[in-house]
């Protein structure tokens, strides 16, 4: 199951167009610096800030890393086309093995995750990160992901040029999260 999981999603990388970092929330105070850019999402009624890698490289996904209260989710994100919209391979999530390494430093082995939905694949860079990849990912220049699909391999590989700028931004605006400001009041859509 996981290796058809992995071609399907990799079959779909090589046809993909660059997606959204929206997914079905909104961003609100989106900036670009370099590779990659900053903003609060909101979803669900709850806002967090989500750092998106904005350069189309190797694979052609998006990289989008939420930062919440305390913790982050690093996720690999591909939107579905055509025939493939609506079609759920899986609605559980699976295990599959995964290497992340950021220039020549030691590979970080985290636990990742393969998903979908009717719109979206996901690879959920798991436990096994931790603040020294966000620090690693600061003084980087390139992160590269290998995914392993039985005795293959799926490298894909993405630019750090402005993420240490990305990243200042984003902790600035979560300290504003959850205080809101006067036009919150007046339902002016405004949020920050």
């Amino acid at each position: 199951m996981e290796s058809k999981l992995i071609k399907a999603f990799v079959l779909s990388l090589a046809v993909w167009s660059f997606a959204s970092a929206a997914d079905s929330g909104q961003l609100l105070n989106s900036e670009d610096s370099g590779d990659w850019s900053s903003a609060v999402f909101h979803i669900n009624n709850s806002d967090n800030v989500r750092l998106s890698s904005t350069s189309v490289t190797s694979q052609h996904a998006a990289l989008n890393i939420d930062f919440y209260d305390g913790y982050y989710v690093a996720e690999i994100m591909e939107m579905k086309t055509g025939d493939d919209i609506g079609n759920v391979i899986s609605s559980e999530r699976v295990e599959v093995e995964c290497q992340v390494r950021i220039d020549r430093n030691p590979v970080f082995t985290p636990t990742c995750t393969f998903n979908d939905d009717n719109t979206t694949w996901f690879v959920t860079l798991g436990k096994g990160l931790g603040d020294r990849f966000i620090e690693e990912m600061e003084s980087g220049s390139t992160l590269r992901i290998k995914l392993l699909d039985g005795k293959d391999a799926i490298y894909d590989r993405y630019s750090l040029r402005g993420f240490s700028g990305a990243y200042r931004r984003g902790m600035s605006l979560m300290s504003g999260i959850g205080k809101g400001n006067d036009s919150d009041y007046f339902s002016d859509g405004t949020r920050l």
